[in-house]
C-alpha cells in the first residue's frame, strides 16, 4: 500500500464517457520509485544502478577496483547504495463512478481490505489502534504457491486524501493510496508501492518479476473489485 506520494494538480480534466472510464485501470509509470515515498524527491535511480553495475563488473574487479574511486563516491553519496534504489515501483490506478466520501468509506476500514485485495487472505491488527499513523498489523498474502504473513504499519492518513504503509517483515518497502475527486460523483484511486524482496524471493529479480509481471496485474484486478464494491454502496 504501497507504501508517500506528489499530490494530484487541481485542476479538474474532462471527464470521459462513462463506458470509456471503466475499460480498465490506468496505468503510469513508476513515480514511486523517480521521487521516494511521500513524495520526496530523490536524486536519478537509473543514475545509482548503472554506477553499481559499474562498479561490479568483471572489468572494473579486474582492475582491482573493488572499492569505488573518489570520484565515484562522490557521484553516489547522494544517493542510497543498495538495490532498492534500483527497484522499479508499481503504480496502477483508476475511476471510480462514487463520490470521494463514498469511495473513502469503503478503503478507510484496513481490515475490510480482504474484500477487494484477493491476494490479501487476513488482516490481524498489532495493539488496539484500528485507524491512523501508528497502526499496524499482520496481512497474511497469498501470491500463486507463495503464501507470507505482511508487516505493515500506517506512516501516512489523511482522511479523503492519503493512506500510507511501510512494509517491515519479510517483504519490505513502502505503499500509499491516493484518492482525488473529479467532479462530485467520480474518484480516482492510485495505488503505488515500492517494494524490497528478500534474497529467497528472488531478491532483485523477483522484486522486478514479481512487481511488474505479476502483482500489478493482481492490484488492476483488485482496483475492478474496488471500484465495484465502492460502485455498489454508492447505489444504496
Amino acid at each position: 500500500m504501497t507504501g508517500l506520494c506528489t499530490r494530484p494538480p487541481t485542476s479538474t480534466p474532462p471527464l470521459v464517457s462513462s463506458s470509456a472510464q471503466r475499460t480498465a485501470p490506468i496505468e503510469t509509470g513508476a513515480k514511486l520509485s523517480d521521487r521516494g515515498a511521500f513524495g520526496i524527491t530523490h536524486p536519478s535511480n537509473s543514475t545509482s544502478c548503472v554506477l553499481q553495475q559499474a562498479l561490479h563488473s568483471p572489468r572494473a574487479m579486474a582492475r582491482g577496483r573493488s572499492q569505488p574511486s573518489p570520484s565515484t563516491m562522490r557521484a553516489t553519496s547522494a544517493s542510497t547504495n543498495s538495490y532498492a534504489d534500483c527497484m522499479p515501483g508499481i503504480r496502477v490506478s483508476t475511476i471510480i463512478a462514487a463520490p470521494l466520501t463514498r469511495v473513502w468509506q469503503v478503503v478507510e476500514p484496513v481490515e475490510r481490505h480482504v474484500d477487494w485485495m484477493a491476494d490479501a487472505e487476513s488482516i490481524e491488527f498489532i495493539g488496539d489502534q484500528r485507524r491512523g499513523v501508528g497502526t499496524a498489523f499482520l496481512c497474511v498474502t497469498k501470491v500463486g504457491p507463495i503464501r507470507l504473513t505482511d508487516k505493515m504499519r500506517i506512516t501516512e492518513w489523511q482522511v479523503e486524501r492519503a493512506m500510507g504503509v511501510e512494509h517491515v517483515g519479510v517483504v519490505t518497502g513502502r505503499g500509499v493510496f491516493t484518492l482525488r475527486s473529479i467532479d462530485g460523483e467520480h474518484t480516482e484511486f492510485t495505488w503505488e508501492e515500492q517494494l524490497k524482496f528478500p534474497w529467497w524471493l528472488g531478491g532483485p529479480l523477483g522484486a522486478l518479476i514479481g512487481g511488474q509481471l505479476v502483482l500489478r496485474g493482481i492490484w488492476k484486478r483488485n482496483l475492478r473489485r474496488l471500484a465495484a464494491l465502492c460502485e455498489q454502496t454508492a447505489q444504496h
